[in-house]
């Protein structure tokens, strides 16, 4: 009969032990489940307040630049070659990128990565006067002061890059080879 009290108290102790750690499963699964829908939320409400917001940076020189070019989609090659080429007559110059390419299925960004690099009297890219990497957001316009000069731009992904100045003629697109 001790034998029987002892076994019973063994497979009932196995039991609470076995619901203890099945329930720790289920709340472990219920958490990770439900921080997965809250990051989606996030990223939903992230999206839509984009798509419904103005620019977080007012539009340079009033809304009516003195002189605009676009770039294209550019993209950086894995080479020191860079994919676009601009000039400018110095000042404060503004930056920004459209239709920013996702990298990935999840990739839920919208920045890109740009250099900028002052271009030499031999045509070649002054590694040394870099700027950047620089990370820009989607949509929105960003303020570099540049030299007078020739210049160079390489970004992360596939991204339109619209160069915006204040200033008649103050930047213009260069030839690409």
């Amino acid at each position: 009969m001790n034998n029987n009290l002892s076994s019973e108290k063994s497979r009932t102790k196995k039991i609470i032990k076995i619901a203890l750690v099945a329930s720790g499963i289920i709340v472990v699964c219920g958490f990770l489940y439900a921080g997965y829908w809250y990051y989606q939320y996030v990223q939903l409400f992230k999206a839509l307040e984009t798509a419904i917001s103005e620019p977080r940076t007012p539009i340079p020189c009033n809304g009516n630049p003195a002189s605009k070019i676009e770039m294209g989609r550019i993209y950086a090659t894995g080479t020191d070659e860079p994919s676009g080429k601009f000039a400018t007559i110095g000042g404060d110059i503004y930056f920004v990128a459209r239709g920013i390419e996702r990298s990935a299925v999840l990739d839920f960004g919208n920045t890109a990565i740009i250099k900028i690099g002052k271009t030499k009297q031999d045509n070649q890219t002054d590694l040394y006067k870099m700027i950047g990497p620089l990370t820009i957001n989607e949509n929105e316009y960003n303020k570099i002061t540049l030299e007078s000069g020739n210049y160079s731009i390489w970004t992360s992904t596939g991204t339109n890059i619209e160069i915006v100045s204040c200033t008649p003629n103050g930047v213009s697109l260069l030839p690409q080879k």
